[in-house]
């Protein structure tokens, strides 16, 4: 199984686990504050596998879906084993770096917090667009380059 595909699934379970269960929700989610002043860093990871509702869930996982496979695949042809590692470690750096500006700039507040895979995604969906600029996605119809600008 792809490592996408656990991704994909991993991500559902617990977001689902978090819509059910809204103490986990909260003690997953992205949250400066506490972050800085209880030293829950853990939050910079766990954040990327909660959600705010289905349809947000629903899109980071549908491109995820989308794009990934496609993108471990050119990894594992271009790096050979280590391209499964440098896949997950794209995914994780590039959801992790994504929560960083917040992290400075909420650190000493307690009016923000985020949830979702969108930075991860977002880490997996640039090499997507670099190695395919011409493919079409599926939705938004429109191919790769119009894309990455767009985004």
């Amino acid at each position: 199984m792809s490592i996408t595909i656990i991704l994909c699934i991993v991500i559902g379970l617990v977001s689902y686990q978090s819509f059910e269960r809204p103490e986990l929700f909260h003690k997953l989610k992205h949250f400066p504050l506490y972050e800085n002043r209880h030293k829950e860093y853990y939050r910079w990871i766990t954040s990327i596998f909660v959600h705010g509702d289905y349809s947000h869930l629903f899109i980071n996982v549908f491109v995820l879906w989308q794009i990934g496979s496609r993108v471990e695949g050119r990894f594992l042809i271009e790096f050979g084993e280590a391209g499964k590692i440098y896949y997950v470690l794209l995914f994780f750096l590039s959801g992790l770096f994504a929560n960083l500006p917040t992290y400075l700039q909420y650190k000493d507040s307690g009016g923000f917090s985020s949830v979702g895979a969108s930075g991860a995604v977002a880490g997996v969906l640039m090499p997507y667009i670099l190695f395919w600029p011409w493919e079409w996605f599926l939705f938004p119809p429109l191919p790769g380059f119009l894309i990455g600008i767009g985004y």
